[in-house]
């Protein structure tokens, strides 16, 4: 009697690539997410570097900082005006208030960037008491 041999794949190695493919899907998929977050977090960053040299040079000129972004004639690129002291960009809302005094400012830039359900929020101050 002769043994005749089936060609194909046991069922153990079937589970066990399915599961190296399942390990290194999930590792992508994490990585990429944590890319797109730190991409999304560079339009914060260049915002309120762009806002702040908006600023010193204003003050260099006018011995004060700036109250609301008119004054400035600043704005970011695909962004809207909401009112004076309001800008909204893709993924931030930049708010500009001057709580204490002319020779201070504070802008706090908040958006949904992670789908976390919470707003994250960076803040840039100068000149506080």
């Amino acid at each position: 009697m002769t043994t005749v041999r089936q060609a194909g794949f046991t069922l153990m190695e079937v589970m066990v690539a399915l599961a190296m493919v399942g390990l290194l899907s999930s590792r992508a998929v994490y990585t990429h997410a944590v890319q797109q977050k730190k991409a999304r977090r560079t339009e914060v960053v260049v915002g309120l570097d762009g806002l702040e040299q908006a600023q010193r040079a204003y003050f260099l000129e006018h011995g004060v900082f700036a109250s609301n972004f008119d004054e400035l004639n600043f704005g970011i690129d695909g962004g809207t005006r909401i009112n004076a002291n309001t800008h909204r960009a893709q993924r931030y809302t930049y708010v500009l208030t001057q709580p204490w005094g002319e020779k201070s400012y504070y802008v706090i830039a908040t958006g949904q960037i992670d789908n976390d359900g919470f707003p994250d929020a960076v803040v840039l101050e100068t000149g506080r008491p």
